[in-house]
């Protein structure tokens, strides 16, 4: 959408409304340059670990250095195996969502029963779960409040 917009002509000194563009174009991703980079926020803990990896790897007598994107290629190659993947799965999975899964797997082998049923059974070892105690009694305790 245009927008008038009022300046003073420096050469007639009267008022001569241009319309100029409120929100310009912006490149779309395809008309970027290939070069483009994009920051990564990273908490000082993680910086420090990447840090430490790359410093690493240039302690070497040839050869130019090993950048932060060289250091993050070869990291990215890593995670490509299955076992990484799913790892990094388990990781970001809160208490709950791992007892939703669980009972998930349970309802589909055993049949379908209410969850707190199911939270029941598990406190009390009347179903084996693997799930720990501690992880068990957080759950419960959110949903009774």
């Amino acid at each position: 959408m245009k927008q008038a917009v009022v300046r003073k002509s420096s050469t007639s000194k009267k008022e001569v409304a241009k319309l100029v563009p409120s929100n310009p174009p912006q490149p779309e991703l395809s008309e970027q340059k290939k070069g483009d980079k994009r920051a990564l926020h990273l908490s000082t803990r993680l910086f420090d670990k990447f840090r430490s990896i790359r410093d690493k790897a240039n302690k070497k007598d040839f050869g130019k250095k090993a950048s932060y994107e060289d250091v993050f290629s070869v990291l990215l190659d890593l995670v490509k195996r299955d076992e990484v993947i799913k790892k990094l799965q388990e990781r970001s999975m809160r208490p709950k969502d791992h007892i939703d899964k669980i009972y998930q797997q349970y309802c589909q082998k055993n049949g379908k029963i209410d969850f707190n049923e199911f939270l029941l059974k598990a406190l009390t070892k009347e179903i084996d779960v693997d799930l720990d105690l501690l992880t068990l009694t957080k759950v419960a305790s959110s949903i009774a409040n």
